[in-house]
């Protein structure tokens, strides 16, 4: 079977398809391609088709991208290459091989910790690479000494697979309409002012759900630019509730594309949500913890050793 592999300029930025034989194929940076390479802007929205015919890879830029095909040190619009040949666009670099049938396209996941119980379907999406980082943090998040210092480490985590992101959030509520930030982090280096919107807060924390929104004209038009934002509930019971907020900006200047859509942002969202889940899972236990060493001594020694 022959397989592309995306590798990009930073760690963890590394996902595989198969390719089948004699089906046309799209790449880009979008998620409809059949190949997505989410975190290369120079790379457009659509960019590219190819199609794998024996032992050959012909690769077709359209008419409207900007950077070309590199192979070698010269630049071609259109290629034809050979199984195990490297080429590049943008800062991504794309490298074709065969695999046998046993290893197969999960070997994308041979890194992941298949023990944690967190591998989910999402783990198939372009957002793999991603995912692979996050599952990686799952120790040092059950590790985390309190809830201020899981808070520090869910935004750092944020802060990592969310680089495209002006400012990633834990935010903390104690009352229906109270709320404040308990950490942040600023992925894109430099100094932006950024506003929370209130209403993605106050309906992620009442709906239970995430809550998002997209910029656009007062006729309800797609901008070229523009700013995006989310908010996912950490689900618990009690008061004390988080959420992850998280947002940024599209076009110009910007890391991502023109024209964005709420239908975009459905692998970052799919990501924050798992993350989310994550946490739900470790602030339950720490709760049940917590009552428990409330009671524990009204019990044995020996009843103490059985249930710890």
């Amino acid at each position: 079977m022959i397989h592309l592999i995306a590798q990009g300029p930073r760690p963890g930025e590394k996902i595989e398809w198969h390719i089948p034989e004699a089906k046309k194929m799209l790449l880009g940076r979008s998620a409809e391609n059949d190949c997505a390479v989410p975190w290369d802007s120079t790379i457009s929205r659509m960019h590219a088709e190819f199609q794998h015919q024996q032992d050959q890879f012909k690769i077709r830029c359209f008419p409207s991208v900007l950077n070309q095909i590199k192979f070698g040190e010269q630049f071609h619009s259109e290629l034809v290459l050979s199984v195990g040949d490297t080429f590049q666009i943008g800062e991504t670099q794309f490298l074709s091989i065969e695999r046998n049938a046993n290893n197969g396209v999960l070997q994308i996941l041979d890194d992941l910790d298949t023990d944690s119980g967190i591998l989910t379907e999402a783990s198939l999406r372009v957002t793999d690479f991603r995912i692979e980082i996050v599952s990686k943090a799952v120790p040092s998040l059950w590790l985390s000494k309190d809830e201020t210092n899981l808070a520090k480490q869910a935004a750092l985590l944020l802060k990592d697979v969310m680089n495209h992101a002006d400012v990633v959030a834990v935010i903390q509520s104690d009352e229906p309409k109270k709320w404040s930030v308990a950490q942040w982090e600023q992925p894109v280096p430099g100094f932006r002012r950024v506003s929370i919107v209130r209403s993605l807060v106050r309906d992620a924390l009442r709906n239970g759900e995430t809550a998002i929104e997209v910029e656009n004209s007062r006729k309800g038009e797609p901008l070229a630019n523009g700013r995006w934002a989310f908010c996912t509930p950490v689900k618990t019971e009690g008061t004390h509730k988080w959420c992850l907020y998280i947002c940024g900006r599209f076009g110009e200047e910007s890391p991502s594309q023109a024209y964005l859509s709420t239908q975009d942002l459905q692998d970052d969202m799919n990501l924050v949500e798992l993350l989310a889940h994550m946490l739900s899972a470790i602030r339950r236990v720490r709760k049940l913890e917590d009552r428990f060493s409330g009671i524990e001594q009204f019990f044995s020694p020996a009843i103490i050793r059985v249930v710890s």
